[in-house]
């Protein structure tokens, strides 16, 4: 991304300010927001941003320009909060 001058921060920047509410599916929003309310911590929210963003990492890789990087990450109604977070915060336990 950042060969391309893009900035993964620009992208997500409105995910985390509107804690996704703008980007996923309204199912999602409320399964991350119970997970924010059960840890009492909003940490969740940028670590979610990163695990998307791990997650379409090989689609973002073929892109040429800022448009089909913004393109790829543009709609996440079909992305699934918990898995996305499982697969991010225990990749480490999954491997051994």
């Amino acid at each position: 991304m950042t060969k391309l001058g893009v900035r993964p921060l620009e992208i997500v920047f409105p995910w985390i300010h509107f804690a996704f509410s703008t980007f996923l599916d309204v199912e999602q929003v409320l399964l991350l927001w119970d997970r924010i309310i059960g840890f009492d911590t909003l940490e969740i929210v940028p670590v979610l941003a990163v695990a998307v963003l791990i997650f379409k990492s090989e689609m973002i890789m073929c892109c040429k320009s800022e448009e089909e990087i913004k393109d790829v990450l543009e709609d996440g109604k079909r992305l699934k909060v918990v898995p996305l977070l499982q697969a991010f915060l225990f990749q480490n336990e999954l491997r051994t």
